[in-house]
């Protein structure tokens, strides 16, 4: 399903939404200014000016890589990111989501892990927000199998119970994500060994 609304509208909402959590209005200013306007301008160059999940992921993409060449800091980039998320939550549920955001791209195995991925998110019915979520910790888990140079048919329990400890090292304060990530990884490859 296509969502018609227009980006300037989207962006005004976000920003009428961190005004009521109490963000100064000269912040408000600022990051209008240098995040949320360019996201407008992305529109306009690409010829819409409707809201596009699409466009929203190229620019923070495009910013990525200005980060990685040393061209913008992170904390520039991760702004994009964070605006594109609020903008996306307002969107497709009238609400502004205020919770972190973290690079979803931070772990990216190999093509094949990066299928297997989308394949197990698309097997449950979760909603886009949670799959999300959830996705950080496959393509983490698929990484850690990664380095340990074995293919999804080599994957054994052993490799799960170690993951959680590799995991709790990072991500200790929401290992219930986690965990919940590995079971429908588990329950995916068994379901697809058995048949």
């Amino acid at each position: 399903m296509q969502i018609l609304q227009k980006i300037e509208e989207a962006v005004s909402g976000v920003l009428d939404a961190l005004h009521g959590q109490g963000l100064k209005e000269s912040s408000i200013r600022q990051i209008s200014w240098s995040v949320y306007r360019p996201i407008i301008n992305w529109h306009y160059e690409h010829g819409t000016e409707f809201y596009s999940g699409e466009l929203l992921e190229s620019l923070c993409e495009r910013q990525r890589a200005r980060y990685e060449g040393g061209e913008i800091c992170r904390k520039f980039y991760r702004s994009f990111v964070t605006a594109s998320f609020r903008i996306h939550s307002y969107v497709t549920t009238g609400e502004v989501d205020f919770s972190i955001v973290k690079d979803a791209r931070r772990y990216r195995p190999n093509k094949s892990y990066q299928e297997l991925t989308e394949a197990i998110l698309q097997s449950t019915d979760l909603k886009h927000g949670h799959k999300k979520r959830l996705s950080v910790s496959i393509r983490h888990f698929f990484c850690f199998i990664q380095g340990r140079n074995k293919s999804r048919t080599q994957i054994s329990d052993r490799d799960f119970i170690d993951f959680i400890y590799e995991a709790a090292k990072t991500n200790k304060n929401n290992m219930t994500v986690v965990v919940r990530a590995l079971r429908i990884t588990a329950t995916y490859l068994y379901i697809s060994w058995c048949t």
